[in-house]
């Protein structure tokens, strides 16, 4: 991504979150699915892929959610 895509897309981010899009494009915070799935990992062909254990873990979270 260069520098104007990057302005591009923070001139979308409501004024609150610019802090923290700045630090995910800049490598320094991990992005929501790294929170959920820590030990997942981009792979070009299949998206985001993600351990056995750390999908059963997602859909027993999923399932006890109380909405």
């Amino acid at each position: 991504m260069d520098q104007r895509e990057k302005e591009e897309l923070l001139s979308r981010v409501v004024p609150a979150r610019q802090k923290q899009a700045r630090e995910y494009l800049q490598g320094c915070s991990p992005g929501t699915m790294q929170r959920y799935a820590p030990d997942a990992h981009a792979d070009k062909k299949e998206g985001w892929v993600e351990s056995e254990e750390t999908v059963k873990e997602l859909v027993k979270w999923r399932e006890e959610a109380i909405y």
